[in-house]
């Protein structure tokens, strides 16, 4: 063997350096690496998929993209096997797709970007379709160990669409909230938060706060509110679905309230009859009216006044 040809013998011939490695590998795969990164090499239409059976590492050179796909015609939309870019983790136990990073505060850019920018395009951005046991979406936000910042969400929702729904929810649950949402107490005080918190924004609006109901004209025999202080057995406003108020276990009718310089007045109707709930600063007394008194007809009013409620 000449010394032109020698070589360590802990490195066996056919074994090429690992430069030589992913360039080759890189042009089995129809890409090419040079000073610009990665870039799709057109090989001829009659020429079929590269097939890669070993793990392989892309380094470009520093600020180039280390892949960069470029289809040149229409791919296939199936949710299974088309897409410009197409991984099949059917045979494996572990993570599909990890995206991963390290950098400290100086990091511009985020680990991961979907941007769709022709409003033409009448597709979602991102679909997510999950027939599994677990969660479907899971974010865990938990900034510097729980510190955090006044201005990070751990989900932020924008819509600039003014003729939808900003977030839309559909369930179909037998015995939970479509929409449950849990406040923990933190380690500090937390009197001033809330579970929820809406705010009407803009000079001159007109926004409900909350709306119950549906365009369809379908009705519930649930109650429309049912607020409580507790478990079971505290509740302290439920508004049924007839319209009937409870408050603290007190049922409140439907009710007209009158205010004069003398006291103020609430009339409603309970029972079959017409109540009168008068209040006069001191004391409140309740006249009722019966309103389906017996015939024959004309039949005299029977009314009553008391102390305590009907």
């Amino acid at each position: 063997m000449g010394s032109n040809d020698a070589r360590p013998e802990s490195v066996a011939a056919d074994v090429p350096q690992p430069h030589v490695t992913r360039r080759s590998i890189l042009a089995r795969a129809g890409l090419v690496a040079g000073g610009v990164g990665v870039a799709v090499l057109h090989a001829p239409a009659e020429a079929s998929a590269a097939r890669l059976t070993s793990p392989y590492e892309l380094e470009p050179p520093a600020g180039s993209h280390a892949l960069k796909i470029l289809p040149s015609g229409a791919v296939a939309p199936s949710a299974s096997t088309g897409g410009a870019l197409n991984l099949d983790n059917s045979a494996s136990s572990g993570a599909g797709a990890v995206f991963y990073s390290d950098r400290g505060a100086d990091a511009l850019g985020r680990l991961l970007v979907v941007n769709q920018s022709n409003p033409a395009n009448p597709q979602h951005a991102v679909r997510i379709q999950n027939a599994g046991t677990a969660h479907t979406v899971s974010v865990f936000h938990d900034p510097a160990g729980g510190a955090g910042d006044s201005n990070a969400l751990a989900l932020d929702v924008v819509s600039t669409n003014r003729l939808d729904t900003t977030l839309g929810v559909h369930g179909r649950e037998e015995g939970k909230g479509t929409v449950k949402i849990t406040h923990e107490k933190p380690d500090g005080p937390d009197a001033d938060a809330s579970a929820i918190s809406i705010a009407l924004r803009g000079a001159g609006t007109a926004c409900q706060g909350i709306f119950i109901g549906n365009d369809a004209g379908e009705v519930t025999t649930g109650n429309l509110l049912n607020i409580r202080n507790g478990g079971p057995g505290s509740e302290r406003l439920v508004l049924r679905a007839d319209g009937q108020l409870e408050v603290a276990g007190e049922v409140h009718a439907p009710s007209i309230h009158l205010d004069g310089p003398n006291g103020s007045a609430r009339i409603y109707v309970k029972s079959g009859k017409l109540i009168a709930e008068w209040n006069d600063g001191s004391r409140t007394l309740y006249t009722s009216v019966r309103l389906d008194t017996p015939g024959p007809y004309p039949a005299a009013a029977q009314v009553t006044t008391d102390t305590t409620p009907p």
